[in-house]
């Protein structure tokens, strides 16, 4: 993976240019981050950032046609994360970061927290979430 903290794999890069490209905006980027680091609910997420929008403490890294902007504070779960873009009759994209916490549910969780931690991950649970921007 080279330097790069997130390995964003070719077809993921051509997409996320075809995607940036359609914005029509010069140096529009895409930003990576982890919402709720650090607890069960945690998401990794994608979205664009226009110039001018990046925030103290993120790191940019540059890919074929686009660059990337890291949230500092998602840095450290971000650590050896994979974007993946596979072109089927589902278009399905994924962005997989194995150092994001998941849920641990054991055989002495009680039941109630178990019922509580299936159900928020399951409304958690997304490829790439999508928001009206990313969807244009």
């Amino acid at each position: 993976m080279s330097d790069l903290l997130v390995d964003i794999k070719p077809s993921a890069q051509e997409y996320l240019r075809g995607l940036l490209a359609k914005q029509e905006s010069p140096g529009i980027a895409v930003r990576i981050f982890v919402e709720r680091p650090g607890t069960p609910h945690a998401e990794c997420c994608m979205a664009y950032c226009l110039p001018g929008e990046e925030t103290e403490g993120d790191v940019r890294y540059a890919y074929d046609g686009f660059d990337a902007l890291i949230e500092g504070k998602s840095v450290p779960y971000l650590i050896d994360a994979v974007i993946d873009y596979k072109k089927d009759a589902w278009a399905a994209s994924s962005l997989s970061a194995p150092r994001v916490p998941k849920c641990r549910i054991s055989a002495r969780t009680p039941r109630w927290k178990r019922r509580s931690t299936i159900t928020s991950t399951r409304k958690s649970t997304r490829a790439f979430p999508r928001t009206a921007a990313m969807s244009r």
